[in-house]
Formats: structure tokens, sequence, C-alpha cells
């Protein structure tokens, strides 16, 4: 799956009455990596086990409550080519299973809530996106998804590199003409030869009108299209890309830098972290209030965000993927104590998780985005309503 409501959400957020089982596993994308992953979650199941077994379950309950995650693992033993992570969500009598398009830590969680930290990601993660690559050598277009990049056949009118726009409109050609002066002695008239370059010889200016024609054809290409247009190019075309590109679905900031000397997929990925960074509405909005509120009291401070998140008081959550807190919180107190040492209080609980949780439940906002777009490196950071 590449995407999960709120709605759906909401529903694995509610404590449940009996344990809950949360195991995460990312996914080999390549052989041999990807013949492990049945061994791995069936290694990831044994731990579940054994965590419920140590939380007091006897040992035939444990088999019987994991039989349904067991029995899908038996019959997906084919590599997830497809999927870059893998989630297991167990309750009693029921399983959630979700295929992530990114890859995430493996983590097994035994308790009275899911962690659905990793699976939130999935409301902010990228819609599909145009990728356009250009440069002198090469133009090319890509229809993405959170998985892959499927070249998209260019119209014979969109110049498909500078010598491809040369060829087809004869620029660079010596232009010669002949201007008749007037007629030798008793002959016909003598014509003079003038041989030079037109303007168009210019390099400059050739590459400009290129590019400008790019430009114009891929307006007209993508003008109906609703999903974003990303720009991967050195910063000149850049520039005289978005003079000549009148469309409303290219995105602000471009991939910059040749095209030529990145793969796709990494090209790729880059239009990923940039539609999940800038072109988000979600992202981008909680962002750009934090900074202007950042002077916000306990705005970072782990302990005041959980308070607040339970009280309803937070708009938006920022929350670092992958990154967990442990400490405890005692709801009648409303009192959270961070653990100096996790591995000695086994009534810890993530507090990132608890956070996103909470703001989720009061409708809040919530951003699960890479560590580095969190603004001070922080675990996760937040907007307050009030």
């Amino acid at each position: 799956m590449d995407h999960i409501s709120r709605t759906e959400l909401l529903g694995l957020a509610e404590p449940g009455t009996g344990p809950r089982a949360s195991i995460y596993l990312p996914l080999g994308r390549t052989y041999p990596e990807a013949q492990q992953d049945p061994t791995r979650l069936r290694d990831a199941l044994d731990e579940a086990e054994q965590k419920l077994q140590s939380g007091g379950m006897g040992a035939r309950e444990a088999k019987r409550f994991l039989e349904p995650a067991r029995n899908h693992a038996a019959s997906n033993t084919q590599p997830q080519l497809d999927s870059a992570g893998l989630a297991l969500l167990v309750e009693e009598g029921a399983l959630h299973s979700y295929s992530l398009p990114y890859p995430c830590p493996a983590t097994v969680d035994v308790g009275a809530r899911f962690h659905l930290a990793p699976l939130m990601r999935l409301l902010v993660w990228p819609v599909d996106f145009l990728l356009l690559t250009v440069s002198g050598k090469a133009v090319r277009l890509f229809r993405c998804n959170r998985k892959e990049a499927v070249p998209v056949d260019l119209p014979a009118s969109v110049p498909t590199s500078l010598e491809n726009f040369l060829q087809e409109t004869e620029i660079g050609r010596a232009v010669r003409f002949q201007t008749g002066v007037g007629t030798g002695p008793g002959g016909p008239a003598i014509g003079l030869v003038h041989g030079g370059t037109s303007t168009k010889d210019d390099a400059h200016v050739q590459f400009r009108e290129y590019i400008q024609k790019v430009a114009k054809d891929m307006e007209a290409l993508t003008k109906k299209e609703e999903i974003p247009l990303v720009l991967a190019a050195v910063h000149e075309i850049q520039a005289i890309f978005r003079q000549g590109y009148a469309g409303q679905n290219l995105v602000e900031q471009g991939i910059h830098g040749s095209p030529d000397e990145m793969g796709t997929e990494e090209v790729r990925m880059r239009g990923v972290h940039l539609l999940e960074t800038t072109h988000s509405g979600a992202v981008k909005s909680a962002l750009d209030r934090y900074h202007r509120a950042a002077e916000t009291a306990g705005a970072r401070d782990p302990g005041t965000i959980v308070e607040a998140a339970a009280a309803g008081r937070i708009d938006s959550l920022i929350a670092a993927f992958g990154e967990r807190l442990w400490g405890t919180w005692d709801e009648a107190a409303t009192r959270v104590e961070i653990a100096a040492d996790p591995s000695e209080n086994p009534a810890r609980i993530d507090l990132v998780n608890l956070a996103l949780i909470e703001t989720l439940r009061h409708d809040g906002h919530v951003c699960v985005v890479p560590q580095s777009d969190v603004p001070g490196h922080s675990a996760m950071v937040a907007v307050y309503r009030w």
C-alpha cells in the first residue's frame, strides 16, 4: 500500500483490552538480501512470542495469538520486490498487514498500544510526480511513484537533445547569400558571394532557444496534469526553463545538478525527498509555522510535548522517522518522566509514538519525516494551538 487514511490510523491508535504486537521489517530489494526476508520475519515473530510470554501470556496462548501473522508469513515467501518495508500489527483475533514504500528500522514491540510511528510516515509520503531531466545531452521525462521511475515517450516535437534541436532547426549552418551588384564588361551580372553566420550561431543563443523550446513543449504536454512536475537540471537550465514554463504544476524548488552524472534512481529519490520536505502541504505548513513560533516554550521539550498532546494543545507534531524516546507516562497525573536507562524500567513506553497518537486523536497534524528535516535534529518538535 502507498497510503493510509487518518480514520484507519485512528482505529489502530485506540488502546486495546489485551496486548498488541507491532512488527516492522525492512525488506531486501535485490538478490541475495531479499532471499533472507522470510527468515528474518520468522525470527521477528519468535521474538514477539518471547516478549508476549515475558509479559505474562502462556506459551500456548502466545503461539495462538501470533498464528495469523505466522500464516501470513508462510503464505508470502516470495521477495517483496515492490516494497521496501513490512508492518504487521497483531491484536486478539486480527492481523493488520501493510507493505511500505520505504525501508523502516527492524523493531518488535509488545504493549497496550500499537507502535504506529513508522506507519504514520505514509500520511505525508509524497504523491506521484513527473520528473523531467534536462541537459545538453538529453531530455527525459519519467512518471514516478514511491517505488519506481517509468520513462514517458516524448512526442516528436520535443527536442531530445541540443544536437537534435540544432538538426531540426538548422541552426549553426552557415548562411550564404548572393547579391547582384552590376554587370561585368560584356557579361552577366557579377555575383558577390558573402559568407557568414547568423546571430543564432552564437552558442549561448542556441542553447537558450533549445531550453525555451523544451519548456514550451513540456508545458503543452503536461498542462493537464494535476501531479507535480520536478525539474532536474543545472542552475542555468533551471533559470531558463522556469522563465519559459507557465504551467502551475512545476515544483518551485528543483533538483540542482547534472542529471547525466546522477543515475535515474538517485534523481528519483531526490525528487521524493524534495516533495516530502517542500511540496507536501502538511509538512511545509507545519515547518513554516514552527519556525515562526520557534520561541514557544517547550516546542522541543519531549515532556512538555507529550503533556500538550494529551491535552489536545498540539496543532502539528513533526517527528523524526525511526527515532524513539523511552520514558513513562502517568495519565492520571499528566506527568512524564524520561528514562535514563530504559532497559531498567519494564513500564517504559516510546514517548514519540505516544505524542504522535495523542496528537492524531485530538485532530492535530502529524508529520513523520527524516531526522535531518526535523528542526534542531530533535526527536520531535511541536506547533501549539495555544
